[in-house]
């Protein structure tokens, strides 16, 4: 949401119903008796993780053979770093489980 500053009132905005399926109602409401233009933009699905681009490849019927395969490597490869990660770490502490000192690695 985005809004002119001389459009905000501080305790307006407080009685709002936050975290209700009736804020968005209302803000549009309480602008449009400004004589403020209100828009909606389209919503879109970010892709921040694997679980993302796994619904984006899901939601499309077709999709073209090239972005399939980008994608498709964008997955592979994310797993192999992970198990690449997770060897280290395993072998790491398999040969210096005796050291009592620092616990660096007891996080992961």
């Amino acid at each position: 949401m985005g809004l002119h500053k001389s459009q905000f009132n501080a305790e307006t905005f407080l009685k709002l119903p936050w975290q209700t399926s009736h804020l968005t109602q209302r803000i549009s409401r309480l602008l449009s008796s400004k004589k403020s233009k209100v828009v909606f933009l389209k919503v879109l699905q970010d892709i921040d993780t694997i679980s993302d681009v796994k619904m984006l490849i899901d939601g499309f019927k077709k999709l073209s053979s090239t972005i399939m395969a980008i994608l498709c490597a964008v997955i592979a490869s994310e797993k192999i770093i992970i198990q690449k990660i997770d060897f280290f770490i395993s072998s790491f502490q398999e040969e210096n489980y005796f050291n009592k000192g620092s616990p660096v690695l007891l996080h992961l």
